[in-house]
């Protein structure tokens, strides 16, 4: 119950060496209260160390003098315990230390095991060589550790992208920054994936990257959906184009003309604003002689002669 820093036990621990109190001491109450109802005359405070650290003060209450003798064992045992103490402190640090290494290795091999099994992750040198893939990766890609190592990511580049995009990527992380963006690779079997990458560069002392890990989603299944959807949407508005032409030349054929000018009129519908995406204002429309057995060319729209 002794404040540190107040009364006998904290001078002995402050001079690190074995007082005697007499029972007019101000810690002696403290003391003697705690141990009632020993009789007591004197305090021997003695202070557990291992060279100059203070582990503990032991403190007792006796009720005779004590000799120079008992001085002298009184030492020569605190020194022993000390000794004895320290081991024991150091192998509890030990231990809790081994506990929480222990427990810091179990917590990365989790987290390690999650990334792996959802993210594609793979590392480079500074150069752009590839030092580390995971199963993942080669699952992905199909290729082995051994054919991949020590290569650069080329290896699995598709078409997709423009050298304009690998350029601005390669810019971006050389200067320290991460990238972000959706990528198109091939794999070993011929066949393509999508990934959403992020590339991360670490750098040295110097400010310069030394190492870039790349972290990857596959995203194949979702981008194909997407480019299903877009072609859906674009065969949708041909076949409405193609419709409202078809339309206009029925509307066309109600009307009393010559052929020649219907023809020339459908020939413009088919030029109009509609579908100048898809084709070019050139064409012609050519008849069939029945009785020649030959084409007849009837209108044509800027062609060369």
């Amino acid at each position: 119950s002794l404040v540190a820093g107040q009364g006998v036990i904290a001078q002995c621990a402050e001079e690190n060496r074995i007082v005697i109190f007499p029972e007019t001491d101000p810690g002696v109450e403290q003391l003697s209260s705690a141990l009632k109802p020993v009789s007591t005359q004197t305090i021997l405070a003695i202070p557990i160390c291992y060279g100059a650290k203070v582990l503990a003060v032991i403190g007792l209450v006796i009720d005779k003098t004590i000799s120079d003798e008992q001085l002298e064992l009184t030492e020569e045992i605190r020194i022993i315990i000390g000794r004895g103490l320290y081991n024991l402190i150091l192998l509890q640090e030990s231990l809790e230390h081994e506990a929480v290494q222990k427990e810091m290795i179990r917590e990365m091999n989790f987290l390690q095991f999650s990334m792996n099994e959802h993210a594609i992750v793979s590392s480079t040198d500074a150069d752009g060589n590839i030092n580390y893939m995971n199963d993942l990766f080669c699952k992905t890609s199909g290729y082995t550790r051994e054919e991949l190592i020590g290569k650069n990511h080329r290896t699995i580049r598709s078409t997709e992208h423009p050298p304009a995009f690998y350029q601005m990527l390669w810019s971006t992380i050389s200067s320290g920054k991460t990238w972000h963006g959706e990528v198109k690779n091939r794999a070993k079997d011929g066949s393509y994936y999508w990934v959403n990458s992020s590339i991360i560069p670490f750098m040295n002392e110097q400010g310069k990257p030394h190492r870039y890990v790349s972290i990857r989603t596959n995203i194949t299944e979702q981008k194909n959906q997407q480019l299903m959807l877009i072609e859906t949407a674009r065969k949708m508005q041909d076949q409405q184009k193609t419709s409202a032409i078809i339309s206009k030349m029925l509307q066309l054929a109600m009307q009393p003309m010559p052929l020649k000018a219907y023809l020339n009129q459908a020939l413009d519908l088919i030029f109009s604003d509609s579908l100048q995406t898809m084709l070019l204002p050139k064409g012609s429309i050519f008849l069939v002689d029945g009785e020649q057995e030959e084409l007849v060319l009837v209108v044509e729209k800027a062609l060369s002669t």
